[in-house]
């Protein structure tokens, strides 16, 4: 067989197997690109070879609406924001980067998430935590809040203010 053709012969299998990647859950450019190495790495292909069918699945891809980075960012911005299990700005921001999410795209998608929204999860975790807490030492639970919100990523100068209010009227 001629380049070509294992490429043409490659191409339909290897395009199948990405969308059902994708169709699984929506998927960031450099997943994509992670995975399709993975499965032509296994077919002994010339680096000319793998990437031409690797083009050729983006390029459809793109065409077909399924890959979009800005669009994978925006949707998981505001799924965490409609969340019950509220992230913090700096968390949403790593877990974008581990996806390969560039740093420009991520800092414009999290204009989103307004300090607003910020303080609401704040305000969501602090009431689930006063739940399990100690009645008593009230300083020492002052702290503890402070600590769980800090662990899980948001800006002091919302925690304090939060946890004092939050604090004082129990």
């Amino acid at each position: 067989m001629k380049p070509n053709e294992i490429n043409d012969n490659l191409y339909e299998p290897v395009l199948n197997k990405i969308i059902n990647f994708i169709a699984y859950a929506s998927r960031s450019h450099s997943e994509v690109e992670n995975r399709l190495n993975k499965y032509l790495y296994k077919k002994e292909l010339s680096e000319e070879d793998a990437d031409e069918i690797k083009t050729r699945i983006k390029h459809t891809l793109e065409d077909l609406k399924l890959l979009d980075d800005e669009q994978y960012a925006r949707s998981y911005v505001e799924g965490r924001i409609r969340s019950g299990k509220p992230l913090s700005k700096r968390k949403i921001s790593e877990f974008l980067f581990k996806k390969g999410i560039s740093r420009e795209l991520t800092e414009e998608v999290l204009k989103l998430f307004t300090e607003e929204i910020e303080l609401v999860a704040i305000n969501e975790l602090i009431d689930k935590k006063l739940v399990t807490l100690r009645v008593g030492n009230s300083r020492k639970n002052r702290q503890k809040l402070i600590s769980y919100l800090l662990n899980k990523g948001f800006s002091p100068h919302l925690v304090y203010p939060a946890v004092d209010t939050k604090t004082n009227l129990q």
